[in-house]
């Protein structure tokens, strides 16, 4: 599982080679065999860059050439992905052959949120029922990374004082998607409690977490109702 990591860019020079607002048009084995050092960075991680777009980037000097390339620098944010050296697309997408029919380009995005690395990979698996997509959930405090959780659909996540509650996506009833909310001690990752049908997790003291219970009809419809856990 490609981790992705590069130095800082921070201030840094790229050779812009294309812009795009989805980013599943800037990877891919055709992609990749055009321009094999290339990388994707999310303008909106860039001061100075219009937002909303993507940018497939190589460093001046490379041997790629296209004709209307041009040089522009990345002023990045300090705590964002590309801030921390972190491509805004893994690598992994290099390897993908065909558009995915059942995700799009905003689904591929890695991101962080409350120090936590939330980072979209590619497995290339024949007859793949989700078409290779994975996400990762990595704790990224002090610096580090951490695994946390290496294959979460649709993760919502959270940091406390002390703990770290992640949400995933664990099954689909009715088209909408049910959660499994599990609790992580900060300091070892060791897990402290898991809290089924529930999502959006927010801690509101050191040991009280508030999450949506959701409760599934028999005609399947899901309805969503506050619990809060102490732990």
């Amino acid at each position: 599982m490609p981790a992705g990591t590069a130095p800082p860019l921070r201030g840094e020079a790229w050779l812009v080679l294309q812009t795009a607002a989805d980013p599943l048009a800037l990877v891919g084995a055709d992609v990749t065999k055009r321009v094999p050092d290339a990388r994707v960075i999310a303008t909106e991680e860039c001061d100075g860059m219009r937002p909303g777009l993507f940018i497939l980037v190589v460093k001046p000097g490379s041997s790629a050439r296209t004709r209307d390339a041009y040089v522009r620098r990345c002023i990045a944010q300090p705590y964002s992905a590309t801030g921390r050296g972190i491509p805004s697309v893994d690598p992994s997408f290099a390897a993908l052959r065909a558009r995915p029919v059942n995700f799009d380009g905003k689904d591929i995005v890695t991101f962080i949120r409350a120090n936590l690395l939330v980072r979209p990979y590619y497995v290339d698996l024949a007859n793949d029922p989700r078409e290779g997509l994975r996400v990762a959930v990595e704790d990224m405090i002090d610096g580090r990374r951490r695994p946390i959780e290496r294959d979460c659909n649709a993760p919502e996540v959270m940091r406390g004082v002390d703990h770290i509650a992640i949400a995933c996506a664990v099954e689909q009833i009715a088209g909408q998607p049910v959660y499994r909310t599990v609790i992580y001690r900060a300091s070892d990752l060791s897990r402290v409690r898991e809290i089924p049908r529930c999502r959006d997790p927010q801690f509101f003291r050191v040991d009280l977490l508030r999450c949506w219970t959701q409760t599934v009809s028999a005609m399947g419809k899901v309805t969503l109702k506050p619990r809060y856990v102490t732990f």
